[in-house]
């Protein structure tokens, strides 16, 4: 007879939690087939933010987006993920499919996004080297005598010889045991040192009044999600203070790859690079966008962007940044960008 183990009844528990805390949210939810770090739940996201779905008059309706989330449901503040298949979730979220793992902390729902799972990716591969490296050196100093033995045809080898050999030896073998630890997996750990088993995994905790927001960044410009950390950090806090927006950095960016498409350099009327920053700044809620574009402007910062011909150069310019641009408009698109994901952080705020 089948058996079902405790782990079982947890995950199923774990996944109907998070089934109805995304519904909630205004999502439409398929159920994948489950395997130990696969995709839990495929959700079509909504066009706008939802929150409080269910409290909503019966025949009120909102319109989805065409984008789609993929979560991972863990339960419990530890485990264990395929290193593959976490490799294969950020190639996903590169394409437009964003992978987030919906896990638990003391009672408490938490949220790791693609950035924390990529950092832990990064920790759990170069530990996982460090290992096979720690095995492959005793393995060695084991093995060398009865090699030289065979390599050097019985000749007494100098210290050279010797070296090279088990600097060879080691490349070797710890390419083969790389190779074999392929789609091994590694441990996870909400709280505790990162060892050569377990690492890590940075999360936020699950807030119905920003996770929508969080959400809607993600689906939307998941390459600059990836390659801008901080965007995702400052969604993520609810009422802690004054905090530096990263919008400002980004509009920085988008000004630089607009006005190097356009051949702007240090021969440009400063009072239209003012305007334009202008613009961009109050798109991206500065209060004082004027006064800012002007400081920026003529700091060490901005001169440091002119290449060597004085012109603007998209050479600094991330591809995330770049990419994301229309470049037929990249003006306008740079602006409505900016207005959404500041819109995003208001409406948090708002709910909050």
């Amino acid at each position: 007879m089948a058996r079902r183990t405790v782990s079982n009844v947890r995950g199923d528990i774990g996944e109907l939690e998070a089934t109805k805390v995304l519904l909630e949210h205004g999502v439409a939810i398929n159920s994948l087939t489950q395997s130990d770090t696969g995709w839990d739940l495929h959700c079509h996201v909504p066009e706008d933010i939802i929150r409080n779905a269910s409290g909503r008059k019966g025949n009120e309706s909102w319109i989805m987006s065409g984008r789609a989330a993929h979560f991972q449901v863990k339960s419990g503040g530890k485990g264990e993920l395929d290193v593959e298949t976490v490799g294969g979730w950020l190639t996903g979220a590169r394409i437009g499919v964003p992978t987030f793992m919906f896990w638990s902390d003391d009672d408490r729902s938490v949220i790791s996004t693609p950035n924390e799972l990529e950092a832990w990716l990064e920790t759990a591969i170069s530990k996982t080297r460090e290992r096979i490296e720690a095995e492959v050196f005793s393995d060695v100093d084991d093995k060398i005598a009865a090699l030289v033995d065979e390599d050097l045809a019985g000749s007494s080898p100098t210290v050279e010889e010797l070296a090279e050999l088990k600097a060879k030896m080691r490349r070797e073998l710890t390419e083969k045991k790389a190779a074999e630890a392929d789609g091994r997996k590694f441990n996870f750990v909400a709280h505790g040192s990162t060892t050569l088993k377990q690492a890590e995994l940075k999360y936020y905790r699950y807030s119905v009044n920003t996770f929508p927001s969080i959400l809607q960044f993600w689906v939307r410009y998941p390459v600059l999600a990836l390659d801008f950390p901080q965007v995702t950090e400052w969604l993520a806090r609810e009422c802690d203070g004054e905090r530096a927006n990263p919008l400002m950095t980004l509009a920085i960016e988008f000004a630089n790859t607009i006005w190097s498409q356009e051949g702007f350099g240090y021969h440009t009327d400063q009072d239209k690079l003012v305007r334009d920053l202008e613009g961009l700044f109050r798109d991206a809620g500065a209060q004082e966008p004027m006064e800012d574009a002007t400081a920026y402007l003529g700091s060490s910062d901005h001169f440091d962007r002119l290449a060597g011909d004085r012109l603007y150069t998209r050479d600094s310019v991330p591809h995330a940044v770049s990419a994301s641009l229309d470049n037929r408009s990249p003006r306008d698109s740079a602006r409505c960008i900016l207005a959404y994901l500041d819109r995003l952080y208001r409406e948090s705020r708002k709910a909050s």
